[in-house]
């Protein structure tokens, strides 16, 4: 509550950098949320009733243990960063290649740290940054993956390797 006091205070006043009008319609939406409605009711035997579940998610099904897990990776984080600062925008890369870092150290056996849960967290991570970044909330330059989904793209990495490791040889014989 005190978070949605604060923007609150910040949007009223003029140090927002928004215009009136912007600051007005922004204030407006935090105000009235619509409550979404599929238009299909489950019905109780006490008489209550409700909108159905289908399609929003199974939260009931979530693997408590896991996630708790992840959640100390998140506080650790939190506490050596700062609240909220792996949502500031890091390139999707850079998830991806921590996350199969930790699988491979987990799959090896290395038992230093919490690495399943390192991993979950990159995947959260990743996922989340790309939600941002589709919602224009991080910029696009941040999804620099790879895209294997074309032969002309596979081919372009493939020739890149090749180039990388032919100079590699080379470097390897002259020296």
């Amino acid at each position: 509550m005190i978070k949605v006091k604060k923007i609150h205070q910040t949007l009223e006043s003029e140090e927002s950098g928004l215009s009136e009008k912007q600051r007005r319609e922004v204030l407006e939406g935090l105000n009235k949320k619509p409550i979404l409605d599929s238009g299909s009711r489950q019905l109780f035997e006490s008489g209550a009733q409700r909108d159905i579940q289908k399609g929003k998610g199974r939260n009931d099904l979530l693997p408590i243990h896991g996630i708790m897990r992840v959640s100390n990776i998140f506080e650790g984080g939190a506490e050596k960063y700062g609240d909220d600062n792996c949502r500031l925008g890091m390139p999707l890369s850079r998830y991806m290649d921590s996350g199969l870092r930790h699988w491979f150290k987990l799959m090896m056996g290395y038992t230093d740290e919490d690495h399943a849960a390192q991993a979950a967290w990159n995947i959260l991570m990743f996922m989340e940054t790309k939600f941002l970044i589709e919602q224009g909330a991080l910029p696009k330059e941040l999804d620099d993956m790879k895209d294997f989904s074309t032969c002309e793209n596979s081919m372009k990495t493939l020739s890149r390797i090749r180039e990388s490791v032919s100079a590699f040889r080379k470097k390897k014989e002259n020296s």
